[in-house]
């Protein structure tokens, strides 16, 4: 059983009403849409790969939390966009980006399979590796114990695979295997 971020009541209805004219505006076609699980957002940085030793370490060492959310948005019952959101000063948390994106579906189909397949209870945060273009689940549980399942990689990243569970140690070693995409260049 995987636990995600819970808004409280009050989060969840100003997350939906500041979504409500986003939305109208991105998809004036939707008929229906609804909030779906919401995950903390943290980013592995390209150095933070580089320098990574075998040791004790946990992720959240190498890890830094971007305090941002991301919002699971199913318009008629699909997963076809997310949000991400922001905490104010004042402690209310306003959407700051809206996006029609391949990554809900691909968080949807991980969130599946992990519910299918993990037994333990772990809380899982959303990992993006911008280094590489990933996303994957931190799963996280007493501290110590963690796990990642690759939610999004580009194809031509044979020796990464769907479907299974990387510890830390094995999971930044692979990471360290991978090309950097350092952009295109005339």
């Amino acid at each position: 059983m995987a636990y995600t971020y819970t808004l409280s009541d009050t989060e969840e209805k100003n997350i939906v009403i500041d979504l409500m004219g986003k939305i109208a505006r991105l998809v004036p076609t939707a008929k229906y849409f609804e909030l779906g699980e919401t995950f903390e957002t943290w980013m592995l940085e390209r150095e933070n790969i580089t320098t990574f030793t075998p040791s004790d370490k946990t992720m959240v060492d190498f890890a830094k939390d971007t305090q941002r959310l991301h919002h699971q948005i199913f318009e008629d019952d699909h997963p076809k966009m997310y949000a991400r959101s922001k905490r104010q000063h004042t402690g209310h948390l306003q959407v700051v980006s809206l996006l029609i994106s391949d990554l809900a579906d691909d968080i949807d189909t991980a969130s599946i399979w992990i519910d299918e397949n993990i037994e333990n209870e772990f809380n899982v945060r959303l990992l993006s590796i911008p280094a590489h273009y990933i996303h994957a689940f931190w799963l996280t549980k007493d501290g110590n114990d963690e796990r990642f399942y690759l939610v999004q990689f580009p194809s031509t990243f044979k020796s990464l695979k769907k479907n299974r569970l990387y510890n830390t140690h094995d999971f930044l070693n692979l990471l360290q295997t991978l090309p950097f995409e350092d952009g295109l260049y005339a």
